[in-house]
């Protein structure tokens, strides 16, 4: 298997491979041009939001300082709106539903570097894919590890570092992240 398509397959990878880096040049390439375009030309921003993500609903607002490894691997229902700096590390999928506000200074990442340093000398890493689901709020400065899975109506608290998954209807805040508060299921009018 190619170094590629290991990583396709979510096995351990060479992360600096050539054919990967070009995808991440190309990438970076993109987010240079996305943030370029003026804020007071919305259009114009989620048009080329359009042309990087691999998929986007109705209703698409992305902000300055957006950043990513991929662009394809990010999928977006409708009335999503990420703030300003936000990164998505998307090696792996991330896959995010309808109603989804990031707040800015958000992370999100799909790769860990593997624990031991022969690995990290030998640039191996693994990816683990990100879940979000619908009508869920990231707040500002918070930061969602690879694998993790965040249920509908949650909450992830500013700052907070999320390395496990969040059930549906709760908000989570800390290092790490920990529910500290069952949200309604009711009317989300």
């Amino acid at each position: 298997m190619t170094e590629l398509e290991k990583l396709q397959a979510h096995k351990r990878f060479v992360f600096n491979d050539p054919e990967i880096m070009n995808i991440k040049r190309h990438a970076a390439h993109l987010a240079q041009q996305f943030n370029q375009i003026s804020e007071e030309e919305p259009e114009k921003q989620a048009a080329m939001a359009r042309q990087i993500l691999g998929a986007a609903g109705d209703d698409l607002t992305i902000h300055h300082g957006f950043n990513f490894d991929n662009g394809k691997n990010i999928k977006v229902g409708d009335h999503f709106v990420a703030d300003y700096n936000v990164t998505i590390e998307d090696t792996a999928e991330v896959t995010i539903g309808n109603n989804v506000y990031i707040g800015p200074n958000v992370g999100i990442y799909t790769m860990n570097m593997l624990g031991t340093a022969g690995a990290r000398r030998r640039h191996e890493a693994r990816v683990k894919p990100v879940t979000i689901g619908n009508d869920v709020w990231i707040c500002g400065h918070a930061t969602i590890r690879p694998g993790v899975k965040i249920g509908d109506n949650a909450i992830v608290a500013a700052g907070a570092v999320v390395v496990h998954d969040v059930p549906s209807n709760t908000m989570v805040a800390g290092v790490p992240a920990e529910v500290v508060q069952p949200l309604s299921k009711g009317n989300l009018n």
